[in-house]
């Protein structure tokens, strides 16, 4: 007997196709749902500076498992992931959605379970008993029975993240206004740690659907409190540059980063970065033998 052709599926959760029912009373059918619910890698405690792994953790097992169509909302005629763009997207929004397919009893209604199942697990003990407190915002009534969705699940997980949002995010938007402050705090003022401080941030206002405009003026100013001379130099190059006009850079401050980045890279490895003048070795010597001599 001749072999049927097999139907390509990125994965056995997509398998069955979009619109068809797993069918839990079969064995591939259960150990899909027990290989879908079970727990992230990393459990997620509710702090906000861990939300961006926690998600990026649930989009990968969305992909894994199908769930992805379950996560998108159409945002100003743009389809957008309630794991990257959660800030854009309402409780209502992600609550009307639920109640739509969960009445349909489709396969959007299967997946929230898993979501929810696996969320269940993937949460710290603290984070859980905050959640559970909002167990309203994720329960749906459908018909004469009260459901728990997983998509309001996760929402609801996201919110308790961003509690007082305004607060979170007015402290990130100084965070970023006080960059001269942070790079102070640097040992040996290290240029990659102060870029990978300020892209956590930016991240953190991105994940809100917030914005900063003013990185660049607030890059330029932080660089002025690094203790390389030839760096401070260059530096105030640049800035004369780009505010004749003559050095074009993007306003989410990446190809500034870049350039400092690359000049910070360069010093380190031709052993230059914060070496002394001879002038400055002079003075120390000087002052080593002068401490010496006070001393005898």
């Amino acid at each position: 007997m001749a072999q049927q052709p097999v139907a390509f599926a990125r994965n056995p959760a997509a398998a069955a196709g979009a619109a068809a029912l797993l069918d839990y009373t079969t064995k591939e059918g259960q150990t899909l749902y027990k290989e879908a619910t079970t727990p992230l890698t990393n459990k997620f405690d509710g702090e906000l500076m861990n939300l961006k792994l926690f998600l990026n953790q649930v989009c990968n097992k969305a992909a894994q498992f199908s769930w992805l169509p379950t996560l998108m909302f159409t945002i100003n005629g743009e389809q957008k992931n309630l794991c990257e763009h959660n800030g854009e997207i309402s409780r209502q929004e992600v609550q009307t959605a639920a109640t739509t397919y969960l009445a349909a009893n489709d396969q959007n209604a299967q997946q929230c379970d898993q979501i929810i199942n696996c969320l269940h697990q993937s949460l710290t003990p603290e984070a859980y008993s905050k959640v559970a407190n909002e167990k309203q915002t994720y329960t749906i009534r459908v018909g004469n029975e009260d459901i728990y969705d997983g998509v309001c699940f996760l929402k609801a997980i996201i919110d308790i993240a961003y509690t007082n949002t305004r607060s979170s995010t007015a402290d990130i938007q100084y965070n970023l206004s006080s960059l001269d402050t942070y790079m102070v705090t640097l040992k040996d003022s290290d240029i990659v740690a102060f870029h990978r401080y300020v892209k956590d941030n930016i991240n953190k206002l991105a994940a809100a659907g917030e914005s900063t405009n003013d990185l660049l003026v607030n890059l330029f100013k932080a660089y002025r409190s690094v203790k390389d001379k030839a760096f401070l130099t260059w530096v105030a190059s640049k800035k004369s540059n780009w505010l004749e006009g003559t050095l074009q850079l993007a306003t989410n401050g990446t190809a500034l980063m870049e350039l400092a980045e690359g000049f910070y890279k360069d010093s380190i490895a031709t052993g230059e970065w914060l070496k002394l003048t001879n002038e400055e070795e002079k003075i120390i010597t000087l002052e080593a033998q002068l401490c010496e001599a006070t001393m005898q």
